[in-house]
């Protein structure tokens, strides 16, 4: 009830995990309107996947791409079929597990999802951490977004992650089986590893007498120097604006006057309560029992007040609180349900009212203490006072010098100096930058790009438009020196060429080499070869050997000691390792076996989820449409 979601903790960051500002509405058109056939990219258990909704989820992909890259991330990849594939995989098994939640009847109740929104960061005052319902819809205003479309939404969301937790959440493992898996990853081996370099083997390699040219020739774009060019451009951003801005002390005390709401802490109350929980639709004969039991109890409390904590974890039906003695902790008014409200901000402390009649049953309350509203004064706050005089002060200022910014690039479209001169900018310049990356970081931006290499800044050296690189951060660049993408001639790369490929079949003849070794030593041959002193290594600690050379000697066959085995290095060295003793490991950690069990059931669980998810798959028809998914 109240507290129940706050012990939900992982379902709840599931949740905010798709709702942190800046929202992803995905699929709100799904919800909202019917969908042409033609606008569908897929059709899932006879609900349609449009372009729109589509078009938002790969919108928001690349957006997280970007950020976790930090803007340094090609576009290809950014369009490339493989994000393309993932966005709208993520979006049919959406469509899945809510369509088979809905079936079975499982839904969020109007207080959960209550609950989930006001955990949101985002609609929570910075200095309280308490839930603000002006800002709450003062962002979806900035959004376009209805409370009422922004919730549905929201507990399509919750149910999707709720559904997938319930079958995806940790799976029990049984103690033998941990206690097997603990003893494999504690098994030790001694092994020693002889190397096989290709360097040996270059003298044996022989180039047929055109064999550089074909490849040469069959790669065309193998050696290929992309479009480069060198540009001029100017920055506007406000975070230089706001450095050269001062706040006068008038300033400051009369927007702490204006304000000085936003520096008040409303009055909070700390209560507890006993519930008797009663269904919505309960008979009138229901509610007059329940009425009778909270009675009795408000009479038990009001006996001996000092026991009202006892009291609730032995009969209090709310299961989020019932444990904590019926603790709410502290909390301001517009938090709880209006009756309970109304109760707790009517009481003195220490008082014990009820029974209090709200959906969710009969409450018995205590008030425990009352924490008076207070206010910051002008000192404790004035150097983040200054600091938002200037940056509203500024905000206007950089919005008017951002229109002219593009207004002037645009009318006097083939220089920037006008501009520069006019808003005091410094026009600079880049060195050789490509489509996809530039140096500095501030013209690594995609769109920005995108118009320094399009024609008309290419060919006729205009402006490209002002552009926002960053939050509050503006660049107009134009091209000064161009140079188009162009094919190494097969002399400059010839060399080159020669020596790839040599050490290609070197590579392959000492793989080939370290085989047959490895075979003939199976057999019991003696063979003079060269050994690494002997190490030992475990899953735990490998001793240097990277994770597959690692595996690699793991997964040989230790029946018959020495065994052998064999690992392709990724610089072209063939290893053989030589494993002559396993230890058995006889005892175990007790706590990292917990944390192994715990590692393995999570994987167990995706296993699981990931056979439910095909079974829902294979139930239900899937249709994509293949051409409008790239159209869009």
């Amino acid at each position: 009830m109240f507290d129940l979601v706050a012990k939900k903790k992982r379902v709840v960051q599931i949740v905010l995990g798709i709702v942190i500002l800046p929202f992803a509405f995905f699929g709100i058109d799904f919800y909202f309107r019917g969908v042409d056939v033609k606008d569908q990219v897929a059709m899932v258990a006879d609900q349609a996947i449009t372009s729109n909704e589509y078009t938002n989820a790969l919108r928001e992909r690349q957006d997280q791409l970007r950020q976790m890259m930090q803007g340094k991330v090609n576009s290809d990849l950014l369009n490339g079929p493989e994000i393309k594939n993932q966005v709208v995989e993520q979006l049919i098994e959406q469509r899945l597990v809510i369509a088979e939640a809905t079936k079975a009847r499982v839904g969020i109740s109007d207080h959960h999802l209550q609950q989930l929104i006001h955990d949101v960061p985002a609609f929570k005052d910075d200095s309280t951490g308490k839930f603000v319902p002006e800002r709450y819809k003062r962002l979806l205003d900035v959004r376009g977004m209805s409370i009422g479309a922004f919730e549905a939404r929201f507990r399509q969301d919750a149910l999707f992650s709720q559904s997938r937790e319930s079958v995806a959440g940790t799976h029990f493992l049984p103690k033998t089986i941990t206690e097997r898996l603990a003893k494999i990853r504690g098994q030790q081996r001694e092994v020693s590893q002889s190397i096989i370099s290709p360097a040996q083997y270059l003298p044996q390699v022989k180039l047929e007498a055109n064999e550089v040219k074909q490849y040469y020739d069959k790669n065309p774009t193998a050696y290929t120097l992309p479009e480069r060019a060198r540009v001029e451009y100017v920055v506007l951003s406000m975070e230089t604006l706001i450095k050269s801005t001062t706040a006068t002390e008038e300033d400051i005390q009369k927007y702490y006057k204006e304000n000085v709401g936003r520096y008040e802490r409303a009055e909070e109350r700390h209560a507890r309560h006993i519930l008797i929980s009663l269904d919505a639709k309960a008979s009138a004969e229901d509610k007059a029992k329940a009425k009778v039991g909270a009675e009795q109890l408000l009479a038990q409390a009001k006996q001996n007040s000092a026991g009202f904590a006892e009291l609730a974890k032995k009969s209090s039906q709310d299961l989020g609180s019932a444990s904590e003695g019926g603790d709410l902790g502290f909390f301001a008014r517009g938090n709880k349900a209006k009756p309970f409200d109304d109760a707790v901000f009517g009481m003195k402390s220490g008082e014990i009212v009820g029974p209090v009649e709200t959906q969710y049953g009969f409450h018995i309350i205590k008030l425990e203490e009352i924490k008076a509203a207070e206010r910051k004064s002008l000192e404790e706050v004035r150097a983040q006072i200054a600091e938002d005089v200037k940056r509203n002060a500024v905000g206007r200022l950089y919005a008017e010098k951002a229109e002219q910014l593009s207004n002037l690039v645009y009318d006097q479209s083939d220089s920037l100096k006008p501009a520069a001169d006019a808003l005091k900018l410094t026009v600079e310049q880049s060195g050789w930058i490509t489509k996809d990356r530039a140096d500095p970081a501030t013209l690594n931006n995609e769109k920005l790009l995108k118009g320094l290499f399009s024609e008309e800044a290419v060919k006729y050296k205009r402006n490209t438009e002002a552009i926002e690189v960053s939050p509050n951060t503006l660049v107009a660049a134009r091209v000064i020196e161009h140079v188009p993408a162009a094919r190494q001639p097969f002399e400059a790369v010839q060399e080159l060429i020669t020596e790839q490929l040599k050490a290609t079949k070197a590579t392959e003849l000492a793989k080939k080499d370290g085989e047959d070794k490895i075979a003939r030593l199976k057999k019991g041959e003696v063979i003079s070869m060269q050994w690494s002193p002997d190490q030992t290594v475990s899953r735990e600690k490998p001793e240097g050997l990277s994770a597959e050379a690692a595996q690699t000697v793991f997964q040989a066959d230790v029946s018959k000691l020495p065994a052998y085995a064999g690992f392709s290095a990724p610089d072209g060295r063939y290893v053989i390792f030589r494993i002559g003793k396993v230890r058995e490991a006889t005892a175990t950690n007790a706590d990292q076996d917990k944390e192994l069990a715990k590692q393995i059931s999570t994987l167990l669980g995706r296993e699981v989820y990931g056979a439910r998810l095909k079974s829902l798959r294979d139930k239900n028809k899937v249709i994509i449409n293949k051409d409008r998914l790239e159209k869009s």
